[in-house]
């Protein structure tokens, strides 16, 4: 199964500036440091969400999770670059509040 309406998706900026590539963010710092060695920076964080969103065109949904808040995908596959591939394993993403559009929510980084 592919991720719900992909071609709508879309990544927060918070949630790769404050989050995934954020060495500051206890939660976040050692996807950062992964991530940092492969060219993605804070300053073009749109670089690593459209990698994301093509993830979620291009690869399928390895697990679906059911919450108070709607379904949860998880979509295992590569990350690419200009400046390499990195695998990342898995991405959570959710559908938006009352609404058909997914976007990532939580992005896990396995080295």
């Amino acid at each position: 199964m592919r991720l719900p309406n992909a071609e709508q998706a879309f990544v927060e900026m918070e949630q790769i500036t404050g989050y995934v590539l954020s060495t500051a963010n206890p939660s976040g710092r050692s996807k950062a440091l992964f991530l940092l060695r492969f060219g993605f920076t804070a300053d073009a964080w749109e670089v690593l969400a459209e990698a994301l969103k093509r993830r979620g065109n291009f690869h399928d949904v390895v697990q679906t999770v059911e919450t108070v808040h709607g379904s949860r995908y998880y979509v295992d596959g590569i990350v690419d670059t200009s400046e390499a591939i990195a695998t990342v394993l898995p991405c959570q993403a959710r559908p938006v509040t009352g609404s058909d559009i997914t976007h990532a929510r939580k992005v896990e980084i396995t080295v």
